[in-house]
């Protein structure tokens, strides 16, 4: 399990599973990660060299998103 802690600026930072996070966004483009004080899970992405945390509601709606695209592409 990758979790992270919110810092008091309002960022997480990495807890535990460093090198599961390094590993999951280079095998699938994304990783699982659980906020230690809530326990609620999120997405990590790297776009551009920078970590982007996306709730679990905006990563469902994102990846509905993607498939209603790609069907449609296919016709």
């Amino acid at each position: 399990m990758i979790t992270a802690r919110r810092k008091s600026d309002g960022s997480f930072e990495i807890a535990n599973g460093h090198m599961r996070l390094k590993v999951q966004l280079q095998v699938h483009g994304k990783a699982e990660v659980v906020d230690s004080a809530t326990g609620k899970t999120f997405h990590v992405h790297e776009l551009d060299g920078r970590m982007v945390a996306l709730s679990e509601d905006s990563q469902a709606n994102i990846e509905d998103l993607a498939n209603a695209a790609i069907n449609r592409a296919r016709g």
